[in-house]
């Protein structure tokens, strides 16, 4: 069992993001954001062309009152606190959406399969 802890901001963590088939492509370190109000996670399409991740599928997706898009999803690997957890449809079907903002979300999909407790009152999160 691993715990973090979160301040009144927001609930984030830092993750280590890895290409799954290509290792020659250097790992990108950056924050993401614990939401369990997204349904699915979500990358930065920067990082996905710097990371050169490899795409999978596309789905549909509204944003909150916003109207219905078709993002691409990709397989990717990350890393917290040197635990691996993937994002691969061979795996376990999860994969990163294209996010057209700038931040990392790790969704309700990332939460319930990977079951991460969520504790507001002592503001930590465990798995």
């Amino acid at each position: 069992m691993v715990t973090f802890n979160f301040t009144d901001k927001d609930i984030s963590i830092e993750v280590e993001i890895k290409n799954p088939t290509d290792r020659s492509i250097s790992p990108q370190i950056t924050d993401a954001i614990i939401d369990s109000g997204s349904e699915i996670s979500l990358l930065p399409k920067k990082i996905i062309k710097k990371m050169k991740l490899p795409p999978t599928d596309k789905v549909s997706v509204r944003g909150f009152g916003g109207p219905v898009i078709k993002i691409k999803r990709y397989n990717g690997t990350i890393l917290i606190n040197g635990i691996p957890f993937y994002f691969n449809q061979m795996e376990n079907n999860l994969k990163f959406a294209e996010n057209l903002d700038n931040e990392m979300i790790l969704g309700l999909d990332f939460i319930i399969l990977y079951r991460f407790f969520i504790d507001g009152l002592n503001k930590a999160i465990t798995f």
